[in-house]
Protein backbone atom coordinates (compact mmCIF):
# COMPACT_ATOMS: atom_id res chain seq x y z
CA UNK A 1 0.00 0.00 0.00
CA UNK A 2 1.12 3.82 -0.32
CA UNK A 3 1.16 4.21 3.69
CA UNK A 4 1.32 1.80 6.52
CA UNK A 5 -0.69 -1.91 6.52
CA UNK A 6 -3.68 -0.16 8.41
CA UNK A 7 -2.98 3.44 7.41
CA UNK A 8 -2.73 3.95 3.81
CA UNK A 9 -3.99 5.60 0.35
CA UNK A 10 -7.13 8.21 -0.04
CA UNK A 11 -10.68 8.24 0.82
CA UNK A 12 -12.37 8.25 -2.64
CA UNK A 13 -11.39 6.89 -6.30
CA UNK A 14 -8.25 8.06 -7.87
CA UNK A 15 -8.41 8.93 -11.48
CA UNK A 16 -4.64 10.10 -12.18
CA UNK A 17 -1.65 9.36 -11.61
CA UNK A 18 2.10 10.94 -11.99
CA UNK A 19 5.47 9.77 -10.18
CA UNK A 20 9.07 11.51 -10.04
CA UNK A 21 11.51 9.30 -8.83
CA UNK A 22 10.47 8.40 -5.28
CA UNK A 23 7.28 10.99 -5.33
CA UNK A 24 3.89 10.06 -6.11
CA UNK A 25 1.42 12.87 -7.02
CA UNK A 26 -2.28 11.52 -7.25
CA UNK A 27 -5.34 13.77 -8.95
CA UNK A 28 -3.14 16.04 -11.04
CA UNK A 29 -5.12 15.08 -13.83
CA UNK A 30 -3.60 14.90 -17.46
CA UNK A 31 -0.77 17.55 -17.15
CA UNK A 32 -3.32 20.84 -17.61
CA UNK A 33 -5.78 18.90 -19.58
CA UNK A 34 -8.02 19.78 -16.74
CA UNK A 35 -7.98 23.22 -14.83
CA UNK A 36 -9.03 22.63 -11.14
CA UNK A 37 -11.59 25.77 -11.70
CA UNK A 38 -14.53 24.40 -9.06
CA UNK A 39 -13.53 21.91 -7.26
CA UNK A 40 -10.80 21.71 -4.37
CA UNK A 41 -7.86 20.01 -3.85
CA UNK A 42 -6.20 17.70 -0.92
CA UNK A 43 -2.72 18.26 0.42
CA UNK A 44 -1.07 16.34 2.67
CA UNK A 45 2.97 16.79 3.89
CA UNK A 46 4.92 13.42 2.21
CA UNK A 47 7.69 12.40 3.79
CA UNK A 48 9.89 12.57 1.10
CA UNK A 49 12.07 15.66 1.20
CA UNK A 50 9.05 18.87 -0.55
CA UNK A 51 6.75 15.81 -2.27
CA UNK A 52 3.04 16.20 -1.40
CA UNK A 53 0.24 14.36 -2.07
CA UNK A 54 -2.53 15.81 -4.21
CA UNK A 55 -6.43 14.50 -4.72
CA UNK A 56 -9.03 16.29 -6.66
CA UNK A 57 -12.06 16.95 -4.62
CA UNK A 58 -15.56 17.68 -6.01
CA UNK A 59 -17.35 20.99 -5.51
CA UNK A 60 -19.75 19.78 -3.30
CA UNK A 61 -17.80 19.73 -0.14
CA UNK A 62 -18.95 21.67 2.65
CA UNK A 63 -17.12 25.09 2.61
CA UNK A 64 -16.12 25.13 6.13
CA UNK A 65 -13.92 21.69 5.04
CA UNK A 66 -11.88 23.75 2.60
CA UNK A 67 -9.94 27.24 2.12
CA UNK A 68 -8.88 29.01 -0.74
CA UNK A 69 -5.41 27.64 -2.04
CA UNK A 70 -4.50 31.36 -2.37
CA UNK A 71 -3.05 30.94 1.01
CA UNK A 72 -1.09 28.51 0.46
CA UNK A 73 1.04 29.45 -2.66
CA UNK A 74 4.10 31.49 -3.12
CA UNK A 75 4.12 34.43 -5.28
CA UNK A 76 4.99 32.11 -8.61
CA UNK A 77 1.84 30.16 -8.48
CA UNK A 78 3.99 27.11 -6.45
CA UNK A 79 2.71 25.62 -3.31
CA UNK A 80 4.58 27.07 0.12
CA UNK A 81 5.50 23.22 1.36
CA UNK A 82 6.64 24.49 4.91
CA UNK A 83 6.05 21.93 8.02
CA UNK A 84 2.19 20.72 8.49
CA UNK A 85 1.01 21.72 4.82
CA UNK A 86 -2.26 19.19 4.91
CA UNK A 87 -5.90 19.48 4.60
CA UNK A 88 -8.70 20.59 1.98
CA UNK A 89 -8.24 23.79 -0.14
CA UNK A 90 -10.85 25.45 -2.78
CA UNK A 91 -9.11 26.12 -6.16
CA UNK A 92 -11.92 28.36 -7.66
CA UNK A 93 -10.23 31.14 -9.34
CA UNK A 94 -6.69 29.50 -10.05
CA UNK A 95 -5.77 26.68 -13.20
CA UNK A 96 -2.68 24.65 -12.62
CA UNK A 97 0.01 24.50 -14.49
CA UNK A 98 3.52 22.96 -14.24
CA UNK A 99 7.09 24.73 -13.07
CA UNK A 100 9.98 25.03 -14.55
CA UNK A 101 11.17 21.80 -12.06
CA UNK A 102 7.60 19.82 -13.16
CA UNK A 103 6.10 20.69 -9.99
CA UNK A 104 2.32 21.85 -10.00
CA UNK A 105 1.81 25.62 -9.63
CA UNK A 106 -1.38 27.56 -9.37
CA UNK A 107 -2.14 30.36 -11.54
CA UNK A 108 -5.19 33.08 -11.56
CA UNK A 109 -7.68 32.00 -14.44
CA UNK A 110 -10.41 33.35 -15.73
CA UNK A 111 -13.83 32.82 -15.38
CA UNK A 112 -15.28 29.36 -16.99
CA UNK A 113 -17.44 29.78 -19.91
CA UNK A 114 -21.21 29.59 -19.22
CA UNK A 115 -22.23 25.98 -18.28
CA UNK A 116 -18.28 24.91 -17.95
CA UNK A 117 -17.38 24.42 -14.30
CA UNK A 118 -14.23 22.24 -14.27
CA UNK A 119 -12.72 22.10 -17.92
CA UNK A 120 -10.01 23.86 -19.40
CA UNK A 121 -11.26 26.20 -22.00
CA UNK A 122 -8.06 24.71 -24.56
CA UNK A 123 -9.30 21.51 -24.47
CA UNK A 124 -13.48 21.98 -24.32
CA UNK A 125 -15.55 23.00 -27.26
CA UNK A 126 -15.47 25.27 -28.97
CA UNK A 127 -11.06 25.62 -28.75
CA UNK A 128 -10.93 21.41 -28.75
CA UNK A 129 -10.59 19.99 -32.21
CA UNK A 130 -12.64 19.80 -34.84
CA UNK A 131 -12.48 16.36 -35.27
CA UNK A 132 -10.97 13.12 -33.58
CA UNK A 133 -7.53 12.58 -31.44
CA UNK A 134 -5.76 9.25 -32.13
CA UNK A 135 -3.28 9.30 -30.15
CA UNK A 136 -1.37 11.35 -27.48
CA UNK A 137 2.61 11.47 -26.62
CA UNK A 138 4.14 14.23 -24.31
CA UNK A 139 7.86 15.44 -24.45
CA UNK A 140 9.20 17.42 -21.92
CA UNK A 141 7.08 19.91 -21.80
CA UNK A 142 4.97 19.41 -24.98
CA UNK A 143 1.84 17.23 -25.31
CA UNK A 144 1.79 16.23 -28.98
CA UNK A 145 -1.63 15.34 -30.46
CA UNK A 146 -2.27 13.49 -33.41
CA UNK A 147 -5.44 12.36 -34.87
CA UNK A 148 -8.37 13.56 -37.39
CA UNK A 149 -9.00 17.32 -37.39
CA UNK A 150 -8.04 20.78 -39.06
CA UNK A 151 -7.89 23.46 -36.68
CA UNK A 152 -7.23 22.66 -32.70
CA UNK A 153 -7.71 25.73 -29.96
CA UNK A 154 -7.52 28.62 -31.96
CA UNK A 155 -4.99 27.44 -34.37
CA UNK A 156 -5.29 25.92 -38.24
CA UNK A 157 -3.41 22.37 -37.73
CA UNK A 158 -3.75 19.89 -40.00
CA UNK A 159 -4.37 16.59 -38.06
CA UNK A 160 -0.85 16.87 -35.59
CA UNK A 161 -0.42 19.80 -33.09
CA UNK A 162 1.08 20.41 -30.26
CA UNK A 163 0.77 22.23 -26.76
CA UNK A 164 2.97 23.97 -24.89
CA UNK A 165 1.99 23.06 -20.64
CA UNK A 166 4.52 26.65 -19.31
CA UNK A 167 2.82 28.75 -22.19
CA UNK A 168 -0.72 27.20 -22.05
CA UNK A 169 -0.99 27.66 -26.08
CA UNK A 170 -1.31 25.78 -28.93
CA UNK A 171 1.22 25.61 -31.61
CA UNK A 172 0.92 23.82 -35.52
CA UNK A 173 3.62 21.65 -36.58
CA UNK A 174 4.65 24.48 -39.16
CA UNK A 175 3.57 27.88 -39.61
CA UNK A 176 -0.07 29.37 -39.01
CA UNK A 177 -1.08 28.60 -42.87
CA UNK A 178 1.39 26.03 -44.03
CA UNK A 179 1.46 22.73 -41.85
CA UNK A 180 0.69 19.40 -40.33
CA UNK A 181 -0.06 16.44 -42.90
CA UNK A 182 -2.98 15.76 -45.23
CA UNK A 183 -4.60 12.90 -43.45
CA UNK A 184 -4.94 10.84 -40.23
CA UNK A 185 -2.28 10.56 -37.84
CA UNK A 186 -2.23 7.62 -35.67
CA UNK A 187 1.03 7.04 -34.18
CA UNK A 188 4.08 9.62 -32.59
CA UNK A 189 7.39 9.44 -30.71
CA UNK A 190 9.13 12.16 -29.85
CA UNK A 191 12.96 12.36 -29.03
CA UNK A 192 14.55 15.70 -28.51
CA UNK A 193 13.58 18.30 -30.76
CA UNK A 194 12.33 15.85 -33.31
CA UNK A 195 8.49 14.39 -34.03
CA UNK A 196 8.25 11.45 -35.76
CA UNK A 197 4.40 11.00 -37.05
CA UNK A 198 2.65 7.77 -38.71
CA UNK A 199 -0.51 7.92 -40.09
CA UNK A 200 -2.59 7.56 -43.37
CA UNK A 201 -1.22 10.79 -45.00
CA UNK A 202 0.89 11.30 -47.86
CA UNK A 203 1.88 14.62 -47.86
CA UNK A 204 3.51 16.75 -45.02
CA UNK A 205 3.55 20.54 -44.84
CA UNK A 206 0.47 21.07 -46.19
CA UNK A 207 0.21 24.13 -47.67
CA UNK A 208 3.11 24.93 -48.06
CA UNK A 209 6.51 22.60 -49.84
CA UNK A 210 3.59 19.91 -49.38
CA UNK A 211 6.59 17.33 -48.85
CA UNK A 212 5.68 13.51 -50.66
CA UNK A 213 6.01 11.81 -47.00
CA UNK A 214 4.16 8.15 -47.33
CA UNK A 215 2.68 7.37 -44.11
CA UNK A 216 5.43 8.54 -42.03
CA UNK A 217 7.73 11.68 -41.57
CA UNK A 218 9.64 13.60 -39.21
CA UNK A 219 8.73 17.05 -37.79
CA UNK A 220 11.85 19.03 -36.64
CA UNK A 221 11.46 21.77 -33.95
CA UNK A 222 14.26 23.72 -35.98
CA UNK A 223 14.24 22.68 -39.12
CA UNK A 224 10.58 21.55 -40.32
CA UNK A 225 9.32 18.66 -42.01
CA UNK A 226 11.11 16.07 -43.99
CA UNK A 227 10.27 12.62 -45.27
CA UNK A 228 12.36 9.18 -44.41
CA UNK A 229 14.05 7.49 -47.48
CA UNK A 230 16.47 7.61 -49.98
CA UNK A 231 17.02 8.29 -53.71
CA UNK A 232 13.44 9.56 -54.58
CA UNK A 233 11.64 7.44 -52.28
CA UNK A 234 10.50 7.37 -49.14
CA UNK A 235 7.75 5.63 -46.03
CA UNK A 236 5.74 2.78 -46.89
CA UNK A 237 2.72 1.51 -48.92
CA UNK A 238 0.03 2.13 -46.31
CA UNK A 239 -1.15 2.56 -43.25
CA UNK A 240 0.91 3.03 -40.37
CA UNK A 241 -0.75 2.08 -36.94
CA UNK A 242 2.36 2.24 -34.94
CA UNK A 243 6.00 3.81 -34.17
CA UNK A 244 9.10 2.93 -31.38
CA UNK A 245 12.34 4.97 -31.61
CA UNK A 246 15.96 3.78 -30.32
CA UNK A 247 18.34 6.08 -30.67
CA UNK A 248 18.63 6.70 -34.28
CA UNK A 249 16.19 3.79 -35.22
CA UNK A 250 12.82 4.39 -35.99
CA UNK A 251 10.70 0.82 -36.29
CA UNK A 252 7.20 1.29 -37.71
CA UNK A 253 4.09 -1.00 -37.74
CA UNK A 254 1.21 -1.19 -39.60
CA UNK A 255 -0.96 -2.58 -43.09
CA UNK A 256 2.15 -1.50 -45.62
CA UNK A 257 3.86 -4.18 -47.53
CA UNK A 258 6.66 -2.02 -49.54
CA UNK A 259 9.10 0.83 -47.76
CA UNK A 260 11.03 3.50 -49.37
CA UNK A 261 7.81 3.37 -51.98
CA UNK A 262 9.04 5.99 -55.15
CA UNK A 263 12.52 4.56 -54.70
CA UNK A 264 14.71 1.49 -54.84
CA UNK A 265 11.98 -0.24 -52.69
CA UNK A 266 12.09 -2.78 -49.51
CA UNK A 267 9.43 -5.63 -49.48
CA UNK A 268 8.85 -5.24 -45.35
CA UNK A 269 5.71 -7.05 -44.07
CA UNK A 270 4.01 -4.50 -42.18
CA UNK A 271 7.24 -4.07 -39.80
CA UNK A 272 10.04 -2.52 -40.71
CA UNK A 273 13.48 -0.04 -39.50
CA UNK A 274 14.00 2.78 -40.84
CA UNK A 275 17.34 4.70 -39.75
CA UNK A 276 16.26 8.48 -39.07
CA UNK A 277 20.17 9.65 -39.87
CA UNK A 278 20.28 8.15 -43.47
CA UNK A 279 16.31 6.90 -44.40
CA UNK A 280 17.66 4.07 -45.31
CA UNK A 281 14.75 1.35 -45.03
CA UNK A 282 15.39 -2.61 -43.78
CA UNK A 283 12.80 -5.35 -43.12
CA UNK A 284 13.25 -7.85 -39.84
CA UNK A 285 13.73 -10.99 -40.60
CA UNK A 286 16.05 -13.90 -41.79
CA UNK A 287 16.22 -16.53 -44.66
CA UNK A 288 14.57 -14.47 -46.94
CA UNK A 289 11.41 -13.82 -44.86
CA UNK A 290 10.66 -10.96 -42.66
CA UNK A 291 7.58 -9.33 -40.96
CA UNK A 292 3.95 -10.70 -40.06
CA UNK A 293 1.26 -12.14 -42.36
CA UNK A 294 -1.53 -9.29 -41.03
CA UNK A 295 -1.93 -5.66 -39.38
CA UNK A 296 0.18 -4.81 -36.61
CA UNK A 297 -1.34 -1.92 -34.14
CA UNK A 298 1.14 -2.09 -31.54
CA UNK A 299 5.01 -2.27 -31.14
CA UNK A 300 7.26 -1.98 -27.85
CA UNK A 301 11.07 -1.59 -27.49
CA UNK A 302 13.91 -2.30 -25.02
CA UNK A 303 17.44 -2.61 -25.54
CA UNK A 304 17.46 -6.19 -26.92
CA UNK A 305 13.70 -6.91 -28.50
CA UNK A 306 11.04 -5.56 -30.46
CA UNK A 307 7.70 -6.59 -29.03
CA UNK A 308 4.98 -6.45 -31.93
CA UNK A 309 0.99 -6.95 -31.30
CA UNK A 310 -1.75 -7.04 -33.85
CA UNK A 311 -4.00 -9.61 -35.67
CA UNK A 312 -1.45 -11.66 -37.26
CA UNK A 313 -0.89 -15.78 -36.81
CA UNK A 314 2.86 -16.16 -38.27
CA UNK A 315 6.09 -14.18 -38.36
CA UNK A 316 8.68 -14.51 -40.51
CA UNK A 317 6.79 -14.50 -43.66
CA UNK A 318 8.14 -16.07 -46.78
CA UNK A 319 11.14 -17.80 -44.53
CA UNK A 320 10.72 -20.45 -41.85
CA UNK A 321 7.85 -19.02 -40.57
CA UNK A 322 6.96 -19.02 -36.82
CA UNK A 323 3.88 -19.37 -35.37
CA UNK A 324 2.61 -16.26 -33.60
CA UNK A 325 -0.85 -15.51 -32.43
CA UNK A 326 -1.25 -11.86 -32.53
CA UNK A 327 2.01 -11.28 -30.58
CA UNK A 328 5.50 -11.82 -31.15
CA UNK A 329 9.37 -11.00 -30.54
CA UNK A 330 11.60 -9.57 -32.62
CA UNK A 331 15.31 -9.99 -31.22
CA UNK A 332 17.72 -6.87 -32.65
CA UNK A 333 20.91 -8.25 -32.47
CA UNK A 334 20.20 -11.80 -34.37
CA UNK A 335 17.35 -10.63 -36.39
CA UNK A 336 15.10 -13.85 -35.20
CA UNK A 337 11.61 -13.87 -34.62
CA UNK A 338 10.22 -15.47 -31.49
CA UNK A 339 6.87 -16.46 -30.19
CA UNK A 340 5.13 -15.87 -26.90
CA UNK A 341 5.38 -19.01 -25.03
CA UNK A 342 6.48 -22.96 -24.37
CA UNK A 343 4.25 -24.86 -25.15
CA UNK A 344 1.74 -22.54 -26.86
CA UNK A 345 1.83 -19.21 -27.67
CA UNK A 346 0.08 -15.65 -27.79
CA UNK A 347 -3.49 -14.78 -27.70
CA UNK A 348 -6.67 -15.65 -29.32
CA UNK A 349 -7.72 -12.28 -30.86
CA UNK A 350 -6.46 -9.36 -31.50
CA UNK A 351 -4.01 -7.25 -29.63
CA UNK A 352 -4.22 -3.04 -29.97
CA UNK A 353 -1.66 -2.25 -26.99
CA UNK A 354 1.80 -2.97 -25.59
CA UNK A 355 3.45 -1.85 -22.57
CA UNK A 356 7.23 -3.14 -21.25
CA UNK A 357 8.84 -2.93 -17.79
CA UNK A 358 12.44 -4.96 -16.89
CA UNK A 359 10.70 -8.08 -16.17
CA UNK A 360 6.86 -8.33 -18.00
CA UNK A 361 5.16 -7.80 -21.25
CA UNK A 362 1.53 -6.57 -20.58
CA UNK A 363 -0.90 -6.84 -23.12
CA UNK A 364 -4.45 -5.23 -24.05
CA UNK A 365 -6.90 -5.99 -26.70
CA UNK A 366 -9.92 -8.25 -27.70
CA UNK A 367 -8.83 -11.39 -26.20
CA UNK A 368 -9.97 -14.04 -23.45
CA UNK A 369 -7.42 -16.08 -23.26
CA UNK A 370 -3.45 -16.34 -23.65
CA UNK A 371 -0.58 -19.11 -24.72
CA UNK A 372 -3.21 -20.48 -27.10
CA UNK A 373 -2.33 -23.96 -28.15
CA UNK A 374 -0.78 -25.06 -24.69
CA UNK A 375 -1.95 -24.43 -21.02
CA UNK A 376 -4.41 -22.50 -21.78
CA UNK A 377 -4.44 -19.11 -19.52
CA UNK A 378 -7.55 -17.35 -18.59
CA UNK A 379 -6.68 -13.41 -20.01
CA UNK A 380 -9.74 -11.51 -20.13
CA UNK A 381 -8.52 -8.85 -22.70
CA UNK A 382 -5.38 -7.91 -20.55
CA UNK A 383 -2.54 -10.07 -20.18
CA UNK A 384 1.06 -10.43 -18.40
CA UNK A 385 4.15 -12.41 -20.10
CA UNK A 386 6.82 -12.98 -18.12
CA UNK A 387 10.06 -12.40 -19.76
CA UNK A 388 12.46 -14.48 -17.96
CA UNK A 389 9.92 -17.38 -17.33
CA UNK A 390 9.25 -16.73 -20.56
CA UNK A 391 5.16 -17.45 -19.22
CA UNK A 392 1.78 -15.97 -19.08
CA UNK A 393 -0.27 -15.10 -16.34
CA UNK A 394 -3.73 -13.18 -16.24
CA UNK A 395 -4.08 -9.85 -14.13
CA UNK A 396 -7.16 -10.34 -12.13
CA UNK A 397 -10.71 -10.38 -13.48
CA UNK A 398 -9.96 -8.07 -16.52
CA UNK A 399 -12.13 -6.00 -18.45
CA UNK A 400 -15.56 -6.90 -19.42
CA UNK A 401 -14.93 -5.45 -23.23
CA UNK A 402 -12.12 -4.76 -25.68
CA UNK A 403 -8.60 -2.80 -24.31
CA UNK A 404 -7.14 -0.46 -26.54
CA UNK A 405 -4.89 1.67 -25.18
CA UNK A 406 -2.39 2.54 -22.14
CA UNK A 407 -1.54 5.79 -21.19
Amino acid sequence: PLGTATNNGVNSTVNALVMSGSDIYEGLVGLAFIAVLGFSVIISQARRGDAVSVAIVPPNVPAEESQSIKHILNSDGTLKLGAGLKGSFETKGYRMELAANGAPRFVAAAPPPPGCDGWDSQFSLPNGTNGSINVVTVGGYEIIVGGTFTSVGNITANNVARFGVLTNTWVPLGTATNNGVNSTVNALVMSGSDIYVGGAFTTADVGGTNISANRVAKYSLGTGWSALGTGGGNGVDNVVRALALSGTNLYVGGLFTTTNVGGTTVSANRVAKVVTTTGVWTSLGSGGGNGVDNQVNALALNATDLYIGGTFLNANVGGTTVPANRVARFNLAGNNWFALGTTGNGVNNQVFALALNTTDLYIGGQFTTADVGGTAVAASRIARFNLAGNSWLHLGAGPTAMFRHWL
